[in-house]
């Protein structure tokens, strides 16, 4: 196993604190313009947008919604425990098949 050298290229890391999470409470303001028919996305903490809107149109709009609903969605399935009944997480592709015959080690 490699170890994490600390001089070592920390953009070439994902673990490294260059790629932080959002916090919670940062969520995605979404409004309607029908004058301009334009979607605007927002981003603020407590009313304070920390950002220039986004204007998108209604086929950028769905695009969006649809790649949103899709990382919801395998968001979702990966942080569900599985289905064995144990608490560790094997993934959403992960398939437990139970039997004497899956337990030998055919490798020896």
């Amino acid at each position: 196993m490699l170890e994490n050298n600390p001089w070592d290229n920390p953009l070439e890391n994902e673990n490294s604190g260059f790629y932080l999470n959002p916090p919670a409470n940062l969520q995605p303001q979404l409004e309607y313009d029908p004058e301009s028919k334009l979607y605007s996305v927002e981003q603020k903490i407590n009313g304070f947008r920390l950002s220039n809107p986004t204007f998108l149109s209604a086929e950028e709009y769905d695009n969006y919604n649809s790649r949103q609903s899709i990382l919801d969605y395998w968001k979702e399935k990966t942080s569900n425990p599985s289905l064995s009944g144990d608490n560790t997480n094997k993934g959403p592709l992960s398939i437990d098949i139970g039997g004497e015959i899956f337990d030998k080690d055919i490798w020896k």
